[in-house]
This record gives C-alpha cells, sequence and structure tokens, in this order.
C-alpha cells in the first residue's frame, strides 16, 4: 500500500541513470503538463540504489539495469517494474575512424569506461574489451569513471582519446566525434528498468508519468536518442 500522500500539486522526484539525462530533458520537455517542473536526481545506477536504500526522497527510479532484488521489497510498489529502454554502447575516437572500426587488431593508449561495479554500461563495456583482446587490440590505459556520463567526460576532455560510452551521448554531443556502435550480441542486454517507490508523495502524478514513459510519443523519442525499445 503506498504511503500517506502529502503536496496534492507535488510533481514527482525522479532518480535517473546518468546516461539517460539528455534523454530525459528531451521527455519532459515533450510532455503535457500543468503541473509543476519535476525534479531529477543523476548519478550511476549504484549511487542511486544506495541513495534510495538509505531514505533519499525519490518517488521514481529510471535505472540503467533491471532494478529486481537491488531495492528492499518494501521499498517499491509490487509489479511497478517495467523496461523502458535497452541502452547501447558506442566506442569512440578523438583520432580517427581508423581507431574505431571494430575489424583488425588496434593499439589504444587510453580507453575510458564507466565503473563496472556501479553502472551497467561499465560492466558492458567490461565484456567488449574482453571480446577485443581476443582480436589483439590492446589497451596501455583503462580508466574508469564513476558513471558512464564521467566516463564521456574523460573522452570530451581529451584525458582519454578512446572511450566505450552510451551510443545515446554521441548522438547528443554538440561536437561530431569518430565512432562504431557495438553490435548488440557482443555484451549482456543493457535492460533500463523503471519503478515506482512506495514514498511517493503524490502516487497519481508518478503514475501518470511512467504511463506517458511507456506511451508511443515518448518510445519514439527514447528511439531517436540512440536507444532500442524492443530486442529479439
Amino acid at each position: 500500500m503506498l504511503a500517506t500522500h502529502t503536496g496534492v500539486n507535488a510533481q514527482p522526484t525522479i532518480a535517473i541513470a546518468s546516461n539517460f539525462k539528455s534523454t530525459m530533458t528531451e521527455l519532459l520537455s515533450a510532455r503535457i503538463s500543468d503541473d509543476r517542473q519535476t525534479k531529477t536526481i543523476f548519478a550511476s545506477s549504484g549511487k542511486l540504489v544506495a541513495q534510495i536504500s538509505n531514505g533519499a526522497p525519490i518517488d521514481i527510479f529510471l535505472s540503467a539495469e533491471p532494478i529486481g532484488k537491488k531495492l528492499d521489497t518494501r521499498l517499491v510498489v509490487p509489479g511497478s517494474e517495467f523496461t523502458y529502454a535497452y541502452g547501447q554502447l558506442a566506442l569512440v575516437s578523438h583520432k580517427s575512424a581508423q581507431h574505431v572500426a571494430l575489424d583488425g587488431a588496434k593499439n589504444l593508449s587510453c580507453l575510458a569506461i564507466a565503473n563496472p561495479k556501479l553502472a551497467p554500461y561499465g560492466r558492458a563495456a567490461l565484456e567488449v574489451i574482453a571480446r577485443l583482446k581476443r582480436r589483439d587490440w590492446q589497451f596501455e590505459r583503462i580508466v574508469q569513471g564513476q558513471s558512464v556520463a564521467q566516463a564521456f567526460q574523460f573522452f570530451d576532455s581529451g584525458a582519454c582519446n578512446n572511450a566505450l560510452v552510451a551510443y545515446s551521448q554521441v548522438l547528443s554531443n554538440n561536437k561530431s566525434v569518430h565512432h562504431s556502435v557495438i553490435p548488440s550480441e557482443w555484451h549482456a542486454p543493457i535492460q533500463q528498468n523503471a519503478v515506482l517507490l512506495k514514498r511517493a508523495e503524490n502516487a497519481t502524478t508518478a503514475e501518470q508519468f511512467l504511463k506517458f514513459l511507456r506511451s508511443e510519443s515518448a518510445r519514439k523519442i527514447i528511439q531517436d536518442a540512440g536507444y532500442l525499445t524492443d530486442i529479439e
């Protein structure tokens, strides 16, 4: 049963995996709502799980992975979890298109990835790296960001010439970069799930947002941003 609701007109506070930041901005802009501005919190999925578990005032959680047993069942509205997107990885390079071509052996001086202990994109990146090593790729240095957003920052700042990041970040970036989208079969699905939390201050507005997230208009925005909404 949901907690007692206060703030009848309050918009939900949504915790969102950092890879989905730009897409979330588009979704909120497209959503027709007369309510007050939705509050958003962005971080790695692992950090957000910790915040929610420690009592952070969050109504909806948009993770970059299945939530399942990661949260105490007492915190989650039963049956509310669903997949809103499947993430895609991309290899990016400052040097040349040849550096991101997935055929042939390469030697990369620096590769930025998300921390695999905190971020599903980091775990997927490790699977891709293992496959590339079997193709005789060499990685002199692998740098980990706390999230896939920070991994992209390392690349964007020039701290690393290459990175394995979310394809959505490549599409939303203002600067054109050399990139190759990683085949989805090279890593376990990056299944991004949403869930309604029991502490939601206004269940009605929270549920309305989740309904919008599952709508065809939202799915189109998500697809255009570089995500899949279905996989075989």
